[in-house]
């Protein structure tokens, strides 16, 4: 082997060390619940009547939204529980929150959770929280929920009232103007024999 060889493999292995030492240093840290408070686990049983045998989405999971609820520019954290309540944590800054579920009134009813759509629905500057449900279960535990915020960390279910009740097999939904009337449509996903619809609320 040449010098020169020599010298340009002795210096890609150098830099190849130097960038794995630095994106070592760019992983994600844990930090246990213990410091933050933010305890959610989305907990599965399965018993004789319901199991990945009898409901093929079992294992699909619950889901996470993201967004300020009271304008104090920190970012606070919404999670559904496919057999258990959801969870809405407060964010108190430096990485401290607090589950203020109970008083918010977002726990959502007894039902299977499957994905959460974060939007300002009404247009009145504070964010609103959309759940969808599925599961092998009745059309009222699949009828999917509207928590519209009250501005002061408590919020109003809704769905019914504006138009969005969807009782579909529903795993995920998105807010958009789809006819650029300067209001928020509904995009919703279903998982059934019938296709995806566009719902629009009376707002």
């Amino acid at each position: 082997m040449s010098k020169r060889v020599l010298s340009v493999y002795l210096l890609i292995l150098v830099s190849t060390r130097a960038i794995t030492q630095q994106s070592a240093q760019l992983f994600f840290k844990s930090v246990p619940a213990s410091e933050t408070g933010v305890s959610f686990a989305n907990v599965l049983k399965e018993s004789p009547l319901l199991n990945i045998i009898t409901y093929e989405y079992f294992y699909n999971g619950g889901g996470v939204g993201l967004g300020d609820f009271n304008n104090d520019g920190l970012v606070d954290i919404y999670f559904t529980g496919n057999m258990r309540p959801a969870a809405l944590y407060l964010n108190k800054g430096n990485w401290k929150f607090e589950d203020i579920t109970a008083k918010a009134g977002v726990g959502g009813k007894k039902g299977w959770k499957t994905g959460v759509s974060i939007a300002d629905v009404n247009g009145d500057g504070f964010l609103d929280i959309y759940v969808c449900y599925s599961g092998p279960l009745d059309e009222e535990l699949r009828t999917n929920e509207l928590f519209i915020n009250n501005g002061n960390l408590t919020f109003t279910e809704k769905a019914a009232a504006m138009g969005v009740a969807d009782a579909g097999y529903s795993t995920q939904a998105v807010f958009f103007d789809y006819d650029r009337d300067n209001d928020l449509d509904l995009f919703v996903i279903i998982i059934t024999t019938k296709t995806s619809g566009i719902l629009m609320p009376r707002l």
